[in-house]
């Protein structure tokens, strides 16, 4: 009877299966190429607002002042009745 100890290891396992191809590194590839051509051109894009919104817009000039009608006289204030009452009229 053989010695289990002096047995060489592995020789009853199954033969190794084929792993398949790991796609990971075909997916990170072009991603990690999209995320650095961002970089650079956030990096390199001349921006002299800085991500600013900015519009320019034509504004023609202002027409000249026009003078302000004189100002009309106030009407002359009616005494209020003889008798101490006072008369209200509607403008």
């Amino acid at each position: 009877m053989p010695d289990d100890y002096s047995a060489p290891l592995g020789l009853d396992r199954p033969a190794a299966r084929r792993r398949p191809l790991p796609i990971w590194p075909f997916l990170a590839g072009p991603t990690l190429l999209i995320v650095a051509a961002f970089a650079a051109w956030a990096v390199l894009k001349g921006d002299p607002y800085g991500g600013q919104p900015h519009v320019t817009v034509d504004v023609p000039p202002l027409p000249p002042p026009v003078a302000a009608a004189p100002p009309q006289p106030e009407p002359p204030a009616e005494p209020d009745d003889p008798n101490g009452q006072i008369i209200i009229r509607d403008p």
